[in-house]
């Protein structure tokens, strides 16, 4: 994984994405797991800035509550359990909180706000770095992208779009329940049949 690299390389003293492969772009090189996370945004621009001071940050933000809503439900909230338990090299995990969790969602939404004015700080301090800003929320986000990057909108999506996957369940439950319907009559009509 690449930010298992990045880490490496910048333990070691290198570039951080020397060695991580051969690519022009990278996006959300975040890792975690119960023993360890890494999240290269909280704590490595600074060195990717020193590597690469001509950078282009992407950033899109989004408002906190729906944040924390996709947090609780995407992968079963599988991302807190691993932020709560795991740690990381710069101290920013585990994520600190009460044993009866009555302050997660508080925690993880000063984290997100906190890691939000950041990165935004750390582009404003860094003249050379290209910083874009764009809101997941926004409907004409995939046409705003691909006017600032020349990458076509078909290319930009939502993977973790709740209603778009609620949409899918009830579709799917639909067919499960039309196929159950016409096994049914088909066994009617063999039962009629057989009485006639």
């Amino acid at each position: 994984m690449v930010s298992g690299c990045m880490l490496t390389n910048i333990l070691d003293g290198n570039p951080p994405f020397e060695g991580c492969g051969d690519f022009d772009v990278w996006s959300d090189t975040g890792m975690e797991n119960f023993e360890r996370c890494y999240h290269p945004i909280f704590s490595a621009l600074p060195d990717i800035y020193d590597a690469h001071p001509d950078v282009t940050l992407l950033h899109v933000v989004r408002n906190t509550t729906s944040w924390w809503k996709s947090m609780k439900t995407y992968r079963k909230a599988n991302i807190i359990r691993h932020w709560k338990n795991c740690k990381s090299p710069d101290g920013i995990f585990p994520i600190r909180h009460n044993k009866d969790n009555s302050d997660l969602e508080f925690i993880f939404k000063e984290l997100y706000t906190n890691h939000t004015a950041y990165v935004r700080e750390f582009a404003a301090n860094h003249p050379s770095v290209t910083y874009l800003e764009f809101t997941l929320e926004d409907p004409n986000i995939s046409t705003l992208l691909e006017k600032a990057t020349g990458i076509s909108s078909t290319c930009w999506g939502k993977s973790n779009n709740q209603e778009e996957i609620k949409r899918r369940k009830i579709l799917k439950y639909e067919e499960k329940l039309r196929l159950s319907n016409a096994t049914l009559a088909t066994i009617n009509d063999d039962v009629a049949f057989e009485n006639f």
